[in-house]
């Protein structure tokens, strides 16, 4: 509670996924039919595969800027076993590792790793394209669009 609390503050203002007071249906209704309303949009529609076991454990540390016991809490559950059931008699229990998969706040920290992304599409765009209008980016968690009136600009984002 307290890492999502200090996260809250600074996440991006079109990031949806699992956060409080924000859904699926925000992103889509909200930041989605608003960038698209005025004036039709190419899409690029992403879906990070195997995001929450992929996660680089060492880059997530780094962006908590937290306490460092509570970074240590978080370094302790990431490197955590998870037990799980192997076929139906409970006696036979399998112990994997799976990096961030499983555990109850991969979501959260799903965010806290790709924060940033809404901000460097920006940064990228008055960078290359400084005329043209910059591309929206909305996510939720590790599913994202772009949407961009240039299939060019869209395309290269």
């Amino acid at each position: 509670m307290a890492l999502e609390t200090k996260c809250e503050a600074y996440f991006e203002p079109n990031s949806y996924g699992f956060r409080l007071g924000r859904s699926c249906q925000d992103a889509a209704i909200k930041a989605i039919f608003l960038a698209i309303r005025a004036k039709p949009k190419y899409v690029l529609n992403v879906d990070i595969s195997k995001c929450f076991n992929s996660i680089n454990h060492e880059a997530l540390l780094n962006k908590l800027k937290t306490l460092p016991s509570l970074t240590k809490q978080v370094k302790a559950w990431l490197k955590a076993d998870i037990m799980t059931k192997l076929g139906n008699n409970p006696q036979y229990m399998e112990i994997i590792n799976m990096g961030t998969c499983g555990i109850i706040f991969f979501p959260l920290l799903a965010n806290i790793a790709l924060h940033g992304m809404e901000t460097t599409l920006r940064e990228w765009a008055l960078k290359t394209h400084p005329k043209k209008p910059i591309p929206i980016l909305v996510r939720y968690v590790n599913n994202f669009v772009v949407l961009h009136q240039s299939r060019e600009v869209k395309e290269q984002a």
